[in-house]
Parts: structure tokens; sequence; C-alpha cells
């Protein structure tokens, strides 16, 4: 298959295949495929927010102790291969087609899930690649999500815990937890970010690592010594550390890779802590908390579309001294936005509305119902151009959150002008020397 092939091959599978209760489809997957899982090494990351950016900087301190890393996440943010990385570089479209096309020699019919067979891919690619460790994300939940088919990782992470998808996972937190818990392998250690403080959490996840035989780790907080527009400075067990992306929650997910990081090195791996602190300065997501300037104004570009992520971004930007910014926003149905603009609309001087970048993103008129503050709805096309003109009239900042998909359509679709210089999700790996 060419690439053009490839992707209608990808896309011919639904994003998430009939509903699973158990793990038997994606093990009959992999068994046809010959299990290239198990010959690989991973860290396994699940969690509702922070997954993303908590698996780029353990990938990148990994990359600079030069070691070779595989990194699975999604969804894609500018292309679809840069969901599968190899030492930061997206997988060649070459090298998807080939392996694509060997999976397609074995799977004939459409069972399976996009994710599923993505992740197939993935494992496939990074045997090939002879990776030291492959960083993996789950997609959702973690019991029953197909990432969890995995066994012995070397460690599993699970990063903050909030409300999202609560029609698979569960209405309460105990729910979720419960789900992303499952990930937690007998006799192999667990790390929960610091960021969970809720009681009910921190004991789901202790109690399945007692039960598991799993070493239990929750790390304790940093002092935050500064933070900015340009990241934040903070002391964490005597060392002082300075991060790239903006957020107390940053600050959380950057200790957790301070504390994989201190793990893996008591299993034998070297890993300076010059690579650690180089990661943390130096990794942004995109549309992780993303700031930059066009035309004089300061944007603040978040891909939140949670209550948890939402209530960080709102945290954010007040500790950095943004109030009463324009946002432009855009939500979708499966999410809770009803409380998602609560939030928003409480520290907003203007909220602009827009929609059509999905087939269930709420439309711009309902969605601008949920204000009180001053709105106005755009079409997708003009409502950056709009936001920033409005934003540069009254002399003050400009966010841009809610829908990942959104913020794909607007700055990748439709404006990526804007964004020449950042359109890299990832670090330049050009760039990446060894600590050793």
């Amino acid at each position: 298959m060419n690439y053009q092939q490839t992707m209608e091959y990808i896309n011919s599978f639904t994003k998430s295949g009939k509903p699973v209760k158990d793990l038997s489809r994606i093990r009959r997957l992999l068994t046809m495929l010959g299990n290239p899982q198990n010959d690989l090494k991973f860290i396994h990351v699940a969690g509702t927010n922070g997954k993303g950016s908590t698996v780029e900087m353990i990938s990148n301190a990994l990359i600079y102790a030069n070691y070779n890393i595989g990194s699975f996440t999604s969804p894609y943010m500018v292309c679809y291969e840069d969901r599968i990385r190899f030492n930061g570089e997206n997988i060649p479209q070459d090298e998807l087609s080939k392996v694509a096309t060997m999976v397609r020699s074995y799977v004939h019919n459409d069972e399976f899930s996009q994710f599923e067979i993505s992740m197939a891919i993935a494992f496939i690619y990074f045997k090939s690649k002879r990776c030291d460790i492959v960083v993996l994300e789950t997609g959702i939940g973690g019991l029953v999500d197909s990432t969890n088919i995995i066994e012995n990782p070397l460690v599993s992470v699970i990063t903050s815990i909030s409300l999202d998808h609560t029609a698979i996972l569960g209405n309460t937190l105990k729910d979720i937890a419960i789900q992303k818990a499952g990930i937690i392998k007998p006799n192999r250690p667990t790390i929960l970010s610091c960021d969970n403080t809720n009681a009910d959490v921190i004991e789901v996840v202790s109690e399945m690592a007692m039960k598991k035989h799993s070493k239990f780790i929750l790390p304790t907080s940093g002092d935050i010594l500064n933070m900015s527009l340009h990241g934040e400075t903070f002391n964490y067990k005597h060392n002082i550390y300075s991060i790239k992306m903006l957020g107390k929650h940053q600050v959380s997910n950057a200790i957790t890779v301070i504390e994989v990081c201190n793990l893996l090195g008591s299993m034998g791996y070297n890993i300076p802590l010059d690579c650690v602190k180089r990661s943390l300065e130096s990794t942004q997501v995109i549309f992780r908390t993303q700031t930059f300037t066009i035309d004089g104004v300061s944007i603040v570009v978040d891909g939140s579309h949670n209550i948890g992520g939402i209530t960080a971004l709102k945290d954010t930007l007040q500790a950095c001294g943004i109030d009463k910014p324009i946002i432009l926003t855009g939500m979708i149905s499966t999410k809770d936005y009803t409380s998602c603009c609560k939030v928003l609309n409480s520290f907003a001087d203007m909220v602009i509305c827009t929609d059509g970048y999905m087939d269930n993103s709420i439309s711009k008129d309902k969605l601008s119902k949920l204000f009180t503050c001053k709105t106005i709805t755009c079409e997708l096309d003009t409502a950056l151009e709009s936001a920033l003109k409005i934003a540069k009239s009254k002399g003050t900042s400009l966010i841009v959150c809610g829908s990942l998909y959104m913020l794909t359509k607007i700055f990748v679709s439709t404006h990526a002008r804007y964004i020449i210089g950042v359109r890299r999700a990832y670090i330049d790996t050009h760039e990446l020397t060894s600590c050793q």
C-alpha cells in the first residue's frame, strides 16, 4: 500500500469499534501478529489529564540519556504519524505503509477499532527499531483499555484523575480511579501523581497496588519558586528544576517524571539528573498551555476540554497575572461542556464561540447561551482572526481553549501560518545530544 491507501485502510476501522468488556479482542489481534508487545519494555501511563505531557517529558529524558525510545499517544495533533514516534520522530510514511500492509495481510475484517490497529502498528514498528523502552499512553480508562494487554511494565503511572468519559468510566472519581488503577500489574511499581488529593482516588489506587504487591509511590508536592508565561521553577527534594510548560499541574507532572526516572535508576538504567532537567526545560507539547504572540497579542492555547483541565488552566492564568482575557472556545457533546463553560465564564471578559470542527461539536449558538459574560459567535475559519482583533483592541490576552479537534482545525488546517516554528508537537530531536 502507498500512504494514501494506508490511511484509507486505517480509517476503514471505526474509532472505538464495538464496546468491549475484556481484552480478548486486542489479544486476538496481537496473537495473529505474533505478539510484538512481548518483545518490548514499557512505561504505562494512564490518567484523565496530564498523560501526554508526562509521556513526552519521560521520553525526552530517556532520549537525552541515550536510550532508544518509542512513544504511543492519542489523539494525533498535526498528522496521524505523530502518535507513533521513535526518539521523538514521527514514524515515516513509508514505514507506516510497510507495517500497515503487513497488518492488513492478517486482518481482513473490521471487527477491531482504529485505536487497536494503530497500537498494533506501533508495537510492530517499535520492535523493528529495537526500542529500549516504549512509553505507552492509554486511550480511555485503563482496566479494559487495549494498551492494558502489556505485561510486566517497568512502572505504571497514573496522572491526575478527574471526571471525564463518565458514560464509559463511571460517574464518580472513585469509579474512574478503579478503571485507571486497572493498569497496575503484580510486583511492578506504581506512581500516582501528587495532584491527586481526593481521598477516594488515593484509597482506590493504593489498595489496588497493595493487592498486586506493587510498590506504591505518591510523591510530595514541590515548592514553586517562580511562575510566569515563560514557565516555572520549583524545588523538589533539594534540587531546583525549571519547566517550559505552564501551570502548577505541569509541576505535578514533572515531579512524576522525576520519580519515574529515579525508579528506572534503581533498576539499572543510567539517567543522569542533567538529562531529566534538560527534558523538563525543553519539552513543549503542542496545545498544552502553549504560548506565543500574533500581531502583538499574547496568546495561550490549551486543549482543556474537561472540568479538571479547564480549572487548571484558570489557576495557571491567574497565577501568571492574566485576568479577564478574551476566550475563543468550542466544545464537543461527549464532554461536560456545561461545567467547563461555568469555569470559563468566571474569569472571561468576553467569550467567542465556534463550531463545525467535529460532527458532535456543540453549536456555537447553544454554547454562547451558557455564558453570562458578553459573547459572540463566529464561523470556524474566521474565529481566530476575529478574536485577535478584539483582544488587540482591548489590549488583553487571548485564550484559545476547548476541544483538541477545534485547536487542530484552527491552527493546523485553517491558520497554519500562525504557528510556523511551533508546528512540531515535540522538541527538535536533531538538537539532542547524549548526557552520557
